[in-house]
């Protein structure tokens, strides 16, 4: 019986990391949770004998160890925002991008310079500071969705001339449109 309350516990201890985890769309979140969810799908895993249940353990121990690191992670990450955990998917979305080029051998690359963590750190923490003080003066900005995105592209354009990243229209409105669509999820 002592096995089945150590697994019960892992499991409800994984759920919650899940459930802390600050970004749902990252690939290797949905990796962990599909993990997770497939541990309750297999007939194997439906048996309460003691072998099994030591398996049980060790594999939700297992999943319970990634999804920590994976928090720890973003959690560092968040600090360099000033604990803003919408930068840190903005950021993540970016580096995506910058992925997809590098596999699709996209030339020109439009996203290389986030491979560039230090300046993509101050770049994106200006870009920050500008938005979110628009946003404390006027939080009903975000009512005007069009207004609200005009503003991000200002500023995403302006603190791209200034940190020197060429880049065309398309990628600064790309960056606008992830940064616009934090805020109108966090609202």
């Amino acid at each position: 019986m002592e096995i089945q309350e150590q697994y019960r516990q892992s499991v409800e201890h994984a759920r919650r990391q899940l459930q802390a985890c600050m970004d749902t769309e990252d690939p290797e979140y949905r990796s962990i949770l599909e993990e997770f969810l497939r541990l309750f799908r297999r007939k194997e895993m439906e048996s309460q004998e003691e072998f099994n249940m030591h398996d049980k353990v060790q594999n939700v121990n297992d999943i319970l160890k990634r999804i920590k690191r994976l928090n720890e992670r973003d959690a560092l990450e968040a600090i360099k925002y000033n604990g803003d955990t919408k930068f840190v998917r903005v950021e993540k979305r970016l580096k995506e991008k910058d992925k997809e080029e590098i596999e699709h051998k996209t030339s020109p690359r439009n996203y290389a310079w986030t491979e560039e963590k230090e300046k993509m750190t101050v770049i994106l923490l200006a870009i920050k500071e500008d938005v979110d003080d628009v946003y404390f003066h006027n939080q009903a900005i975000l009512e005007v969705p069009a207004y609200f995105k005009r503003n991000i592209l200002t500023y995403v354009t302006r603190h791209f001339k200034e940190g020197q990243i060429n880049t065309d229209r398309e990628v600064r409105k790309y960056v606008s449109e992830v940064i616009n669509r934090e805020y109108q999820v966090t609202r």
